[in-house]
């Protein structure tokens, strides 16, 4: 069987090779990881990656789960190693169980998902980690934050290139094809002569991002068309607005924290907080509760408490108090405030 191919003229591709070698700095023979779940995205990422090989090592990882039937599982796995062997690509594989974890199904699932990613690439010693999501991913989160009301945090969408995995792996999770329109993938997958994998959870509309997928984003489109690149456009201003308010905020952190009295807490000056900008205070609390109860416990922070506790940080008030921030306690006194991890607490 031939090799499958996609001209390397082509605009996409063209254009997704160069967010590679951006996104990797331009490093040659720069080992990357594709995670591959047989879907046209990951499969039309696949196939522009080949390219890249073998100057570059280009490796197919695939990470089974249980939200999907042990036959479908098993069907999108196969049809994964298929196309690393049609790409004279290495495979690799994984899998995770989450159906049974207590929360949120789609949450856990992506995040043991990444987790089995990192794990993959550390073991193979490819640095980077590429995902094909596009600027309709980007139009549908970005909704989704406006929707619950989020600040440019929020609305930053997802990042082309931030780190995962422990500090000490130097992994990173790239999406190359972040600019591209949503029907791209599709394309490619036909001009390659490709078949992907339907996954029919994304046509379940109980699930806001399927709904606003098959309901909102077509009209959008059709009003606008190409909006979906131009909403990606504003969620990268997003995130360099909210990453200047990180930086100012870390500044911040720093200047006011007074000791931390014991292990899982932190002692904070009250006063200089009182003029700050509540953004800046919203996203100071933020960083302490990373380091208070870890960083990736920041998804259980709730915008209504954590607003609570910026309210109360700054006002005059010197009478002593108490709240939480999901699992920290904040104990307020007339000039500082105490930060405490409650390991019970949900």
């Amino acid at each position: 069987m031939s090799v499958p191919h996609v001209p390397k003229n082509d605009r996409a591709v063209r254009e997704t090779l160069h967010a590679w070698r951006r996104l990797t700095s331009g490093r040659r023979g720069s080992g990357t990881l594709v995670a591959l779940s047989g879907g046209a995205d990951s499969t039309a990422l696949s196939l522009i990656l080949a390219r890249l090989a073998p100057k570059s090592r280009i490796v197919l990882g695939h990470v089974m789960h249980d939200m999907r039937s042990p036959d479908v599982a098993l069907a999108d796995r196969d049809a994964c190693r298929a196309l690393a062997e049609h790409l004279e690509l290495a495979f690799v594989e994984g899998a995770v169980h989450v159906r049974e974890q207590p929360g949120n199904l789609e949450a856990n699932a992506r995040r043991e998902r990444y987790r089995a990613l990192a794990g993959l690439a550390q073991r193979l010693d490819l640095p980077y980690i590429a995902t094909a999501h596009h600027a309709g991913d980007q139009l549908e989160s970005v909704l989704m934050g406006l929707m619950r009301g989020a600040g440019p945090g929020g609305l930053r969408g997802v990042r082309a290139k931030r780190p995962i995995g422990l500090a000490a792996s130097r992994l990173s999770l790239i999406r190359p094809m972040l600019g591209l329109p949503a029907t791209e993938s599709r394309r490619i997958c036909v001009l390659a002569g490709v078949q992907w994998q339907e996954d029919l959870t994304n046509q379940d509309t109980r699930r806001l991002r399927a709904a606003l997928r098959a309901e909102i984003v077509p009209r959008l489109l059709a009003l606008r068309p190409g909006c979906d690149q131009r909403i990606a456009h504003t969620a990268r201003l997003c995130g360099e607005a909210d990453d200047l308010v990180t930086t100012e905020a870390a500044r911040l952190l720093s200047d006011v924290t007074v000791a931390a009295p014991r292990p899982g807490t932190m002692l904070l000056h009250r006063p200089p907080l009182h003029d700050k900008p509540p953004l800046v205070v919203a996203r100071l609390l933020t960083l302490a509760y990373s380091r208070v109860v870890g960083l990736h416990k920041q998804d259980q922070i709730r915008a209504r408490s954590l607003a609570e506790a910026v309210r109360v940080i700054q006002d005059e008030h010197l009478d002593p108090r108490e709240l939480a921030i999901a699992r920290m306690r904040i104990r307020v006194r007339a000039r500082e405030f105490e930060l405490a991890c409650e390991e019970g607490r949900t």
